[in-house]
């Protein structure tokens, strides 16, 4: 079964992981749970919930809409 924006495979959890690896490097003051949190939307209560990859464009929204 696929979901939507989620990473199943290796090399799609890998590119993931690039992704977040390049942005939180952007953004070296942060740590990694603040970075998340900063990319968690506005109305949800936990990042439980959110697919990979939005996690991976709000991360990289964040990063973009402050500067980095």
């Amino acid at each position: 079964m696929q979901i939507e924006n989620r990473a199943f495979t290796p090399e799609e959890k890998k590119v993931i992981l690039d992704d977040l690896l390049e942005a939180w490097l952007k953004v070296p003051e942060l740590r990694l749970g603040q970075l998340l949190e900063c990319a968690k939307p506005k109305g949800l209560d936990d990042i439980f919930y959110i697919e990979d990859k939005t996690l991976i464009k709000n991360i990289q929204k964040f990063i973009k809409d402050n500067g980095k």
